[in-house]
């Protein structure tokens, strides 16, 4: 007859298996942290990503100093940054269509004082030539001595 196996080798027994079973845990141990590493590498870039949309959230809403766009997506924000910039650009144009008005209007009115200035000298040039002829004419010298007569007796 067999005997049954003394406590010790049960206990040996025992320890085998718990030690095999510590060498599949650390296994399933290494396994798995190879496979968070893996994970952790996979995901580190989506997070950074993600920081730097909250980061451009942040700095386009502190932009346009607007509460309420912190609650707004990116694409949103986006949105009205282009729409703001579209009309700044439409503003623009129209202020340089103005201004361009305005320098023509201006040239033109240059142009216009320039003219009737040369005419208002034109006219004075030629009420100068009369007055001249006027004064030189016989009929004026014939008469300056009653004039000068009746200037006297005037006063």
């Amino acid at each position: 007859m067999s005997q049954p196996p003394a406590p010790q080798d049960d206990d040996r027994a025992d320890l085998a298996r718990a030690v095999a079973q510590l060498a599949d845990l650390r296994q399933q141990v290494m396994i798995l942290e190879g496979r968070c590493q893996v994970a952790e590498a996979q995901l580190r870039p989506l997070a950074d990503r993600q920081v730097r949309d909250m980061h451009e959230r942040l700095s386009l809403a502190l932009a346009l100093d607007d509460p309420d766009a912190l609650s707004q997506t990116l694409a949103q924000l986006t949105a009205r940054v282009e729409r703001a910039a579209k009309d700044d650009r439409q503003a623009r144009d129209a202020l340089e269509a103005r201004l361009r008005q305005g320098a023509d209007d201006l040239a033109r009115a240059s142009a216009e004082r320039d003219h009737a200035l040369a005419e208002l000298a034109a006219c004075r040039d030629q009420a100068a030539q009369r007055e001249a002829a006027f004064l030189s004419s016989t009929s004026w010298r014939v008469t300056a001595p009653l004039r000068a007569v009746m200037r006297v007796l005037r006063r």
